[in-house]
């Protein structure tokens, strides 16, 4: 009984049901012609779309590669490595960005040419106008959550190992420049002159430690020793500065040593939400881990995004009938941020209202949903 009025009521208001079938249609052996061109303009600006995409988060990452390349030696089979255990997590971002964009181009391409009222008036129904996008969004989902499920977790643990590993063998020497400060976790350094050669001499050292207690080292020379392990500071003739809460202490030297600290290392090593699977998030959700459970309720909501975008951007586009690539890449955008700016907030009432911030983790895709259901009855009902 529930059921029937469940099918009754969607039928009769957004005809829900028929893009299921119609959703697969495109993927049986009697593929439709109409489907098939559909899917085909689609996935060719969809590919387009996720390489272009894909390049603009890998930017993000890509000052700090080529610093490793050029400055510090790293091969670039390591960088490949590198951006090859970085795809994964790109990819659950890039892949709802590129439906999105590939959907407003090819409906609102259609749109625009009045071809889908030429296919509405050959009396192909509106479930099936859609189901290309709708089943493409569908599949999508499924990917994203086999890929946050198993792929991409494990994939960011081996991301920040191999960028541990590449830490440790970076050359500090490397990174100082005259005149500039240089941070390292809780270490500042600065020079005035560097003397060049197999172990380059800093001249006018200025070295602070932000730790517990904090000092400072000013020095007229200094050089980094690799020795004894890991990196040291080896200072010339200079002056320790210590400060402990109302005590200053201040001591000249001839010569001092100073590890270089591997805080940054220590703490990128440490676990992260992002690194537990979705079934791990679950289990901790379960036990009652509030972190973990909106984690859970996010991941899912991005995981879903696909399918909501589709439908989204599949009836929005005949409704705006501009094909032009500009006029869909700033929407694109505009979405786009609109979207994530929900999930920012979301994540940023956590520490207030738990149960509210999970609920406000489902709120773009329900917006999405909600503006969908407005813009097919605008279309195909009034």
């Amino acid at each position: 009984m529930a059921e029937k009025i469940c099918k009754s009521f969607l039928s009769s208001s957004f005809k829900f049901l028929d893009f299921w079938p119609g959703a697969f249609v495109c993927y049986s052996p009697g593929m439709r012609i109409l489907t098939r061109y559909c899917l085909k303009e689609e996935l060719k600006l969809f590919i387009a779309a996720l390489l272009f995409f894909s390049g603009l988060l890998l930017l993000g990452q890509l000052m700090n590669l080529l610093r490793l390349v050029l400055h510090e030696g790293v091969s670039i089979g390591s960088i490949f490595s590198i951006v090859f255990l970085w795809m994964p997590s790109g990819l659950s971002y890039a892949i709802p960005m590129s439906l999105l964009f590939a959907i407003l181009i090819g409906y609102g391409q259609m749109a625009q040419q009045e071809e889908l009222t030429a296919i509405r008036a050959a009396g192909v129904s509106p479930a099936d106008m859609l189901s290309p996008a709708i089943g493409l969004g569908m599949i999508l989902a499924i990917s994203l959550f086999l890929n946050e499920a198993w792929i991409s977790p494990p994939a960011r643990i081996a991301f920040r190992e191999k960028l541990i590993d590449i830490r440790k063998d970076i050359r500090v020497e490397n990174l100082i420049t005259p005149g500039q400060l240089l941070s390292l976790g809780p270490v500042k350094f600065s020079c005035q002159d560097i003397e060049p050669g197999p172990t380059p001499v800093f001249k006018d050292i200025f070295f602070e430690y932000a730790g517990s207690p904090s000092f400072q080292i000013l020095a007229e020379a200094a050089s980094v020793d690799r020795g004894g392990g890991g990196p040291v500071f080896l200072f010339k003739k200079g002056q320790i500065l210590w400060t402990q809460q109302e005590k200053h202490l201040s001591v000249q030297f001839d010569t001092a040593r100073q590890a270089i600290p591997t805080a940054d290392i220590v703490a990128a090593s440490q676990p992260r939400l992002k690194d537990l699977g979705l079934f791990a998030l679950r289990r901790a959700a379960k036990a009652g881990r509030l972190e973990e459970e909106f984690e859970y309720h996010q991941r899912w909501s991005i995981i879903l995004s696909p399918f909501f975008f589709a439908l989204f951007a599949a009836t929005l586009s005949m409704i705006i009938k501009r094909g032009n690539r500009v006029v869909g890449f700033i929407l694109t955008l505009a979405i786009l941020a609109g979207y994530y700016i929900l999930l920012v907030l979301a994540a940023a009432v956590v520490p207030t209202s738990h149960d509210l911030a999970c609920l406000m983790a489902w709120l773009p895709n329900a917006l999405l949903l909600a503006l969908s259901y407005f813009f097919y009855r605008l279309i195909f009902v009034t």
